[in-house]
């Protein structure tokens, strides 16, 4: 991993990733770096160190996105949305296959109310 200083563009810093790192995604401070690998796992570094601080197992990870309000880490898997805490690798919420849900999908869950309109917004 290389990283950059955005506004003068000189390299800040240099690290090795773990195995099978697919993709990433900072935090909205550049704090903290979130990616997943090809062994299932979602894993948080410390980019100023390039160590792993906490991981969990996810089955089959395909994306890594925020929730609008930055508070929530969206994990794509296999037939399966995951809501992860940040702060704590072990807090997941899961919706599988929400859109064979109507019940789901009319109210959301957990206070994450989901766009139902046709192509969502």
């Amino acid at each position: 991993m290389i990283v950059f200083d955005a506004d003068s563009g000189t390299v800040l810093r240099t690290f090795g990733l773990p195995h099978g790192v697919h993709n990433f995604i900072f935090d909205t401070d550049g704090t903290a770096l979130f990616a997943f690998t090809t062994e299932s796992y979602v894993i948080r570094i410390d980019p100023d160190r390039g160590t792993v601080v906490a991981s969990i197992n996810i089955g089959a990870p395909r994306g890594l996105a925020w929730t609008a309000n930055h508070q929530r880490l969206i994990v794509g898997g296999k037939n399966e949305l995951l809501f992860l805490n940040p702060t704590r690798s072990v807090h997941r919420i899961a919706f599988q296959r929400p859109w064979r849900r109507p019940d789901l999908l009319s109210r959301g869950v957990s206070g994450w109310p989901m766009d139902t309109s046709p192509g969502g917004s």
